[in-house]
């Protein structure tokens, strides 16, 4: 479970990382400010069922990476907002 869990979380921040790269690139970009926003809420939710899987919503991985994306998100939403 927790090679599973390290494999899927490998893929998905890498590409995660590289649409939030684009994204500083391209500030008034909306529909890549959406595609990263959904991006983050998917992330948190995988974050989250893996603490589920372990059975510790509050170990280090699930709320570190939650926290992190949560913050993401808000700036998504921060250029979603100032670029209508």
């Amino acid at each position: 479970m927790t090679l599973l869990w390290s494999l899927c979380a490998s893929l998905f921040v890498f590409l995660f990382a590289a649409i939030s790269l684009i994204r500083e690139g391209r500030p008034a970009d909306t529909a890549l400010a959406w595609l990263c926003l959904a991006t983050g809420f998917c992330w948190i939710v995988a974050a989250l069922r893996f603490g589920s899987l372990i059975g510790n919503f509050f170990d280090l991985r699930p709320m570190i990476f939650s926290v992190i994306t949560l913050g993401l998100c808000v700036m998504c939403v921060r250029t979603l907002v100032t670029h209508r």
